[in-house]
């Protein structure tokens, strides 16, 4: 952990302001104990299946801008035949989603960026295609009422899909790797 503060530290000094490695209150409160003042983004796996918004409360309470990727859940995790995805329904077909697509008339990608964005948290989509990034950009035009952003925010399971210690070649790739 000293090290890792260390490079914390050595990074401020010559102007970096992302750090991605505290993923709770605790080592956030760490990384802030030495002269961080100003300027700081959290980048988060962030989705209704991983809400984290105690994390994203605590950073916002620091002046911690927040910034999240993964947004889609499981989606882009299909592709790559990930059993933990593979198990989880699409976000784009959960019913609090489709319920609200179709009171909105938009597109689920627009409830689920909205989501966040209504929490003040910056996202960073996945997008294929030119008109993905139109309909990705157009969830400023979506408001959801707090009732519908709780109802989204309820089918948290803390799940990340992205984890590299769930995989085989991660795990095989360390174990060559150890000493």
């Amino acid at each position: 952990m000293v090290r890792r503060l260390d490079a914390v530290y050595e990074g401020l000094k010559v102007g970096y302001r992302l750090f991605n490695y505290y993923g709770n209150e605790k080592g956030c409160s760490a990384g802030l104990k030495r002269d961080i003042d100003e300027g700081i983004v959290k980048r988060e796996k962030f989705h209704p299946y991983n809400v984290q918004l105690r994390l994203v409360e605590y950073a916002h309470s620091l002046g911690i801008a927040v910034t999240v990727y993964s947004s889609f859940g499981p989606l882009g995790f299909h592709e790559l035949n990930m059993k933990k995805a593979l198990n989880m329904q699409p976000l784009f077909m959960h019913p609090p989603i489709t319920t609200l697509v179709a009171s909105h008339a938009c597109m689920p990608s627009q409830i689920v960026l909205h989501w966040a964005t209504q929490r003040s948290i910056a996202v960073i989509p996945k997008s294929d295609t030119v008109r993905m990034m139109r309909d990705n950009m157009c969830n400023v035009e979506v408001h959801l009422s707090e009732e519908e952003m709780q109802e989204i925010g309820e089918h948290d399971r803390g799940l990340r899909f992205n984890e590299p210690a769930d995989q085989t070649w991660y795990k095989i790739t360390h174990l060559v790797r150890s000493p």
